[in-house]
């Protein structure tokens, strides 16, 4: 029944009955195969599941260890960085306070109108020779001033003004300090402290100073503690300002906490169960530390050689992780330099947080194996059932089929060869379509152009087969010349098309007006009608008297052009009034520029596609490298045609193998005559 049934096919169906029965075949063979190799396989797995949990049995702390290390020091990285930005921000608020009081000091005004009528909260500290020992007369109005100071004092008000909303805008600020060599004290915090003191002979002041004198005028950091607040750790930045003259007034300070620090760098890490610390290298010992870290440093009476190590990296500024021995304690610790002043932070982590995180990841791991090992004794026997069932399948559904494939075949080669014919058309017509545009634009140098005193040679490439670039030159009437170079947005047929419409409209409207700005703005309307696709073309349009020497033109939001001065000897680029593409915006006006064009004076139009060309490392040519290479002194004489064969070779070569990205046009013009 079967064979009978195989001879009464035809050729065709005879061939692919044995293809399939030949794939069943094969199928059936590589089947019987790939079941052992299963069988192979999990045996194989099984065995190197057992091989692995041994191994990572005993290597999952050491690298548990090493990730938590990277950790750390990708932390202590980031806590550095975010200590230096903290301070960078103080410097900056102290930076923009001291301007602001150089300024105050420079103006030379009597009218007091300028100055703040508010009472200013600071005191005055009497500093003359003959008062004995320094008596401080409080002052807290504006009345009763001394004379010397009472400008002074004003001056000092006005800053104190800005130095107040600075402080309330700021949540790390705890004073500001603004002094003066006159001895003008002002806190932004004042109102809550009572003490007052001569703030001249303290430490931060007299380093600004230092540094003033040394002719450096940069701000300087300083730590200190206070007794009064339960020796809590205070930084300062403090630097000079002056008047106009150069002369030192007095110094800016901005006080805070140093915990401040901890609290930025503690919010970088996210991890509370750490120890955060600021250390002071130069001073070797914690100025800022977060939560419990200074239980870490607190001193005992046999400090282990690796915490001793630990102190002297700190103190050297040296960047890193160590292992440190704490009592009985051994903690990871990571640190790094405040690159912002000779400070370092470090984070600290107990060896036994890290010790218990590696225990319990290989305790999962060896879990997770030998379910691995279960679940592939399962699936091994799953796949070798479903493997039967599919083979059954497939020969049942590829005998089922072999009629309906047959059908479906040979159609499908018949719609191929349709589709081929179809690509064979379009590249035709768009063959065609080139040599119609080609033929749109006028020869570099046209028969009817027969003149002495005019020189002209233009070259088009487009990036694809038909593109948006164009250019026109022709007479509108004895004397006078037009010239256009264009460039139509988006590349291929549609910015041809659009390129067809724009050329054909400022033909018409220059020949028929004679007008160049009215031609234009008439231009520009009718491509903006019925334009949905947001299209538009910038163009370069020129109006030559060749009996005036006069050039008339407009710069409709195109590359500028490089017009060569005989007198000159070089090109440079055209200026001129800048106007809006054509169809971008309906009713614009455009403004007409003007030169005068001497015998042998010359212009080279070009599109954005010259400049914009890329070479390998995807660099642009560029408007300045074309200008340079026009003012070689082997190529700015050259003939026009020479010239603009020369810039296209240039850009050739820059391209390279990459070809062009861009439509190339280049359009050249010279006046032969007087």
């Amino acid at each position: 029944m079967l064979k009978k049934h195989f001879n009464s096919l035809g050729m065709n169906r005879k061939i692919l009955s044995i293809a399939i029965f030949m794939a069943f075949l094969a199928q059936a063979f590589t089947g019987i195969l790939a079941c052992a190799s299963i069988l192979k396989c999990s045996y194989s797995v099984q065995t190197q599941a057992n091989e692995l949990g041994s191994l990572a049995k005993d290597n999952a702390k050491i690298a548990m260890q090493n990730q938590n290390k990277d950790i750390l020091l990708q932390i202590v990285g980031q806590a550095s960085d975010s200590a230096d930005l903290f301070l960078t921000q103080i410097e900056n608020q102290v930076e923009n306070l001291c301007n602001f009081a150089k300024d105050m000091y420079s103006i030379n005004c009597e009218n007091d109108e300028i100055y703040l009528k508010s009472p200013m909260i600071g005191y005055v500290i009497n500093s003359s020779e003959n008062s004995g020992d320094s008596d401080e007369i409080l002052i807290y109005e504006n009345n009763n001033l001394p004379e010397n100071l009472e400008k002074e004092f004003k001056i000092l008000n006005n800053i104190s003004n800005t130095a107040v909303s600075m402080y309330e805008s700021s949540n790390e600020i705890a004073e500001i300090h603004i002094v003066t060599e006159t001895g003008i004290v002002y806190k932004g915090n004042f109102e809550n402290t009572s003490e007052v003191v001569d703030s001249r002979a303290a430490q931060w002041y007299r380093k600004a100073k230092e540094s003033a004198k040394s002719g450096q005028k940069i701000g300087v950091w300083c730590a200190q503690t206070s007794s009064s607040e339960g020796n809590k750790s205070h930084i300062i930045f403090s630097k000079a300002f002056f008047d106009q003259s150069g002369r030192m007034r007095g110094v800016v300070a901005a006080e805070f906490y140093a915990e401040k620090v901890c609290e930025k760098i503690a919010g970088i890490s996210g991890y509370d169960d750490k120890y955060v610390f600021v250390f002071d290298n130069d001073a070797g010992k914690v100025i800022s530390s977060h939560d419990e870290s200074e239980e870490f440093f607190k001193g005992f009476d046999n400090p282990s050689e690796s915490y001793c190590r630990l102190i002297s990296s700190l103190k050297s500024g040296e960047y890193g992780i160590f292992s440190v021995l704490f009592g009985d304690d051994e903690y990871i610790t990571a640190c790094a330099p405040i690159k912002k002043v000779n400070w370092s932070v470090g984070i600290a982590d107990r060896q036994a947080n890290i010790d218990y995180e590696s225990d319990e990841i290989r305790d999962n791991l060896m879990k997770e194996i030998e379910n691995s090992k279960k679940k592939s004794c399962s699936d091994t026997s799953t796949i070798i059932f479903q493997f039967l069932i599919i083979f059954c399948s497939f020969g049942i559904v590829m005998y089922a089929l072999c009629e309906s494939m047959v059908k479906k075949v040979f159609p499908d080669i018949d719609s191929i060869e349709k589709d081929a014919k179809k690509f064979k058309k379009f590249s035709a017509e768009l063959e065609m379509a080139e040599k119609i545009q080609k033929s749109m634009l006028p020869e570099a140098g046209p028969p009817n152009l027969k003149r002495d005193d005019l020189e002209i040679y233009a070259s088009s490439v487009a990036a694809e087969k038909v593109g948006g670039d164009f250019y026109d030159f022709f007479f509108i009437d004895e004397n006078r010349f037009a010239l256009i170079i264009a460039d139509a947005s988006d590349k291929g047929v549609p910015a041809a098309l659009y390129m067809s419409a724009a050329k054909n409209l400022i033909k018409d409207r220059l020949k028929s007006t004679g007008l160049l700005a009215f031609s234009l703005e008439s231009v520009n309307d009718s491509l903006y009608e019925d334009n949905d696709m947001r299209m538009f073309v910038t163009a370069f349009v020129g109006i030559f008297n060749t009996k005036g020497g006069k050039l008339e033109f407009i710069n409709a939001g195109h590359t500028p052009p490089l017009f060569y001065n005989q007198k000159k000897g070089s090109f440079d680029f055209l200026g001129g009034p800048h106007n809006c593409a054509l169809g971008g915006i309906k009713g614009k006006k455009y403004s007409v520029g003007e030169i005068d064009v001497h015998k042998n004076d010359a212009l080279i139009l070009y599109t954005d596609g010259v400049t914009e060309s890329t070479n390998s490392e995807k660099k642009l040519f560029s408007q300045e490298k074309l200008k340079e290479l026009v003012n070689n002194e082997d190529i700015k004489h050259l003939p026009i045609e020479s010239l603009i064969k020369t810039i296209r070779k240039e850009i050739k070569n820059y391209s390279g193998e990459d070809g062009y990205s861009d439509d190339i046009t280049l359009l050249g013009f010279r006046n032969l005559g007087n």
